[in-house]
């Protein structure tokens, strides 16, 4: 689909399951905008971050990304990942969503993400994003979540793009 400028895949419902990730991904890997965002709990998310991994699809003509939450999972691997393999991406935007009473606090079940102990291959690198820009983070006000990201952020970018936090 080299036509395609805009990608948007939005799931509202978690009962939603992903199958075929790697053609979901390849199908989306020349547009210029992407916006995945979906709940954190929807079925499937795990088999979309392996396959992620396993498929190593490029976003060469990325230069805008928008992705919920569901990206922040085990140390941020989908996040660094669209990272990694966005030599273009311009701007990045991360919208969070308020915890429910049933949400698990699983984000970064490692503090060592952002240190150099991560068990996750994707977090020991560091990535040379010098055309990103602006990262935005959407969040709630007080969001724990937030200070992680930011340090995860800094150190995995060589580059220094300038960070907007924007709480609701």
């Amino acid at each position: 689909m080299q036509s395609l400028i805009t990608g948007s895949l939005s799931l509202d419902h978690p009962s939603v399951t992903f199958a075929d990730a790697c053609g979901i991904l390849g199908a989306l890997s020349n547009v210029k905008n992407m916006e995945l965002l979906f709940p954190c709990d929807v079925a499937g998310k795990s088999s979309l971050q392996s396959d992620m991994q396993s498929c190593r699809v490029v976003f060469s003509n990325l230069t805008t990304l928008s992705l919920s939450d569901w990206c922040l999972h085990g140390n941020c691997k989908a996040l660094l990942y669209f990272l990694e393999h966005s030599p273009n991406l311009e701007e990045l935007t991360l919208k969070m969503r308020k915890l429910g009473f049933h949400d698990h606090l699983d984000w970064f079940p490692t503090a060592a993400a952002a240190g150099t102990d991560s068990p996750c291959k994707e977090t020991e690198k560091t990535f040379d994003c010098n055309k990103l820009k602006k990262i935005e983070i959407i969040c709630p006000k007080h969001d724990k979540r937030v200070g992680m990201l930011v340090a995860i952020l800094l150190a995995k970018i060589i580059s220094s793009p300038e960070i907007s936090i924007k709480p609701f």
